[in-house]
Order: structure tokens, then sequence, then C-alpha cells
């Protein structure tokens, strides 16, 4: 929770009557906001964000399929928002705070 906190993301309150709150509205917060600030930019191989570790890297076919499996991912976590989970239910057993 604390990367969530430094990222902004979410707000901790400390107490009997703490809990953690969301900084933004719903709609403006996805998954892949959530997922890449806690484990960082998402990579599913090394030589897609490190080519110099591959001296075949610019011409290897493996290459781009890693690199669009990636994408593809990525696109799939910006495209879920926490309004659209929200709506669709929700397995978080802590309820969120309001202000």
């Amino acid at each position: 929770a604390q990367e969530l906190a430094k990222a902004d993301i979410i707000g901790i309150k400390q107490g009997a009557k703490g809990g953690y709150s969301l900084r933004h509205e719903p709609k403006n917060i996805t998954m892949l906001d959530v997922v890449e600030t806690i484990i960082g930019t998402i990579t599913l191989n090394e030589c897609t964000t490190n080519p110099e570790i591959c001296n075949s890297s610019s011409s290897c076919s493996a290459n781009l399929v890693w690199q669009q499996a990636r994408d593809q991912v990525r696109a799939t976590l910006r495209k879920a928002d926490f309004e659209s989970l929200l709506k669709k239910g929700s397995c978080c057993t802590t309820p969120l705070i309001t202000s």
C-alpha cells in the first residue's frame, strides 16, 4: 500500500476508523497504474526493454513477438479502470473509506 500512496493512487488513514481511499476518481485509475506502481514497467522478456543484452535483438523475430505480447498486456490493463471493475463486482474484502 505504501507504493500506491507514494504514487498518489490511494490515501491511507491510520487508526480505528482508518483505511484506504482512492485519491482520484475510479474511472481515472487503471489496473496498469496499480500494477506498474508496484512491480515497475511490465516486461515479459528482458530483451524488449534492454536490447543491448542481445546482439540480435534488432533483427530477432521472437523479440517482436515479445514486444507485441507486452503491448497487449499493457493495453488490456490500461482499459481496466476501477470504475468498470466496481460495476462488475469486486473481490475486495476491505471497503474503501470515503473522504
